[in-house]
């Protein structure tokens, strides 16, 4: 692939390219994972096949890491406001009944202590 790529190839490349920017876009905003995952598993996959390269190593390498890191901060994306204020509620409602348990625990004693006396 000597400085321009020609045929299909180049078209594949040029096309994923460009889907590769528009799915970066779509990821800083915490979109389109799924999009995200499969362009960078099918840059993987293309620059798998350009192995004996030290291009197709390095790029291989960096598709792998971005693949790795989609996989590895998944939750990132899953994140939304309404979850967010579910899981406060869902914290402080627990929060609250450890706090009456431990309350009642200690009440309990003292009373106990109260009766032995």
């Amino acid at each position: 692939m000597g400085g321009i790529s020609t045929g299909l190839g180049g078209v594949i490349i040029s096309v994923l390219n460009v889907l590769m920017i528009a799915t970066g876009i779509l990821l800083r905003r915490a979109r389109g994972w799924r999009l995200g995952l499969n362009v960078a598993a099918i840059a993987l996959f293309i620059e798998v096949t350009l192995l004996p390269s030290a291009f197709g190593v390095l790029f291989a390498f960096m598709d792998a890491i971005v693949l790795y890191a989609l996989i590895r901060h998944r939750a990132w994306f899953l994140w939304t406001p309404e979850r967010a204020l579910a899981q406060e509620a869902e914290d402080a409602a627990e929060d609250a009944a450890a706090a009456d348990q431990a309350t009642a625990g200690t009440a309990g004693g003292v009373m106990k202590a109260d009766d032995a006396g």
